[in-house]
C-alpha cells in the first residue's frame, strides 16, 4: 500500500506543475478545507486496516487521499497572495509531512496513539491557515464553505473517534474527544441553518445532514456495526461538501467578488 501510495505522489509531483489551475479567494478556502477533512479521513483509513474492517476500500481510500491531498497542497501555494500567506501554508506543510509518514505506515496501536495527538495539532494549523484566508476576504459566504467544509471534517473526526475507541487505543481522551465534537458539530450546523444567504436547497441540505448526525449519536451509544458507523459519516462528509459547493455556486450567480 505505502509503496503504490509513494509511486502515486511522485508522478504527482512531475505533472501537477504543469496542470495546476489558477484558484480564486474562496477555491483556496475549499480547498485547504478539503485538506483539513481527508488528514481525519486518512486516519480513519489507518485505524480501519488496524482493526481489520473493509481492508481493501481502506487501502484504496489512503492512496486516493493522499494524492489527492498533495495535489491540493502545490494549489495553495501557488495560490498564496502574500509572505504571511505562504509562511502559513508552509507550516501546514510541514505538519502534514510528519503526519503522513507515520500514517502511511503499518498500523499498531502505539503509532495510532501518536497519530491521534498529531491529529489534533494538524488541525489547529489548519484552522489557523483558514482564518487567514477569511480575514483577507470578510465575505459572509466566504466563512459559510470554511463552516461547512469544517463540519465535513468533524464528520470523518467523529468516525475516526469511534473506531481509536473501538480498537482500545491508550488514549484517555478519546471519549471527551467525542463528546467534543458532537456538540460542535450540533452547534455549527444549527449557526450554518440560521444563515440569511441559504437558498431552500441549502436548507434541505443542512437538515438532511443534522438528522443523519441525530441517528449517528444514537448510534455511538449503543455498539452499532462499524459499517453502520461509516455510512453515516461518509454521507454527512458528502452532504456537507456538497453543500459547501452550494455556497460556492451562489457567490457566482449573486456575482460576489471572489478574487
Amino acid at each position: 500500500m505505502i509503496k503504490n501510495i509513494w509511486i502515486s505522489l511522485l508522478i504527482l509531483f512531475s505533472s501537477s506543475f504543469l496542470q495546476a489551475q489558477e484558484l480564486t479567494a474562496i477555491d483556496a478556502i475549499n480547498k485547504a478545507s478539503y485538506q483539513r477533512m481527508l488528514t481525519q479521513k486518512m486516519l480513519n483509513s489507518y485505524l480501519k486496516v488496524g482493526t481489520n474492517i473493509d481492508i481493501a476500500n481502506a487501502k484504496k481510500d489512503m492512496e486516493i487521499s493522499a494524492t489527492a491531498f498533495e495535489e491540493s497542497m502545490l494549489e495553495l501555494l501557488e495560490f498564496a497572495p502574500d509572505e504571511q500567506t505562504v509562511e502559513t501554508i508552509e507550516q501546514v506543510q510541514a505538519s502534514w509531512r510528519i503526519y503522513s509518514l507515520k500514517v502511511l505506515s503499518y498500523p499498531n496501536k502505539t503509532m495510532g496513539s501518536v497519530l491521534f495527538k498529531l491529529s489534533g495539532k494538524i488541525l489547529n494549523d489548519y484552522d489557523d491557515l483558514l482564518i487567514l484566508l477569511e480575514k483577507q476576504t470578510e465575505n459572509e459566504a466566504f466563512r459559510l464553505v470554511n463552516l461547512a467544509g469544517r463540519q465535513a471534517m468533524l464528520s470523518q473526526r467523529m468516525e475516526m473517534l469511534y473506531f481509536a475507541q473501538d480498537w482500545g487505543l491508550p488514549n484517555k481522551g478519546i471519549y471527551a474527544e467525542l463528546k467534543d465534537a458532537n456538540e460542535e458539530f450540533e452547534e455549527t450546523q444549527n449557526l450554518l441553518l440560521a444563515s440569511k444567504l441559504n437558498t431552500p436547497q441549502m436548507v434541505e441540505r443542512l437538515n438532511s445532514t443534522l438528522d443523519t448526525w441525530r441517528f449517528l449519536k444514537e448510534k455511538f451509544g449503543n455498539v452499532p456495526s462499524p459499517l453502520a458507523i461509516l455510512d453515516m459519516t461518509n454521507a454527512m462528509q458528502e452532504k456537507m461538501m456538497e453543500t459547501a459547493a452550494m455556497y460556492i455556486e451562489w457567490t457566482k450567480q449573486v456575482k460576489v467578488d471572489i478574487e
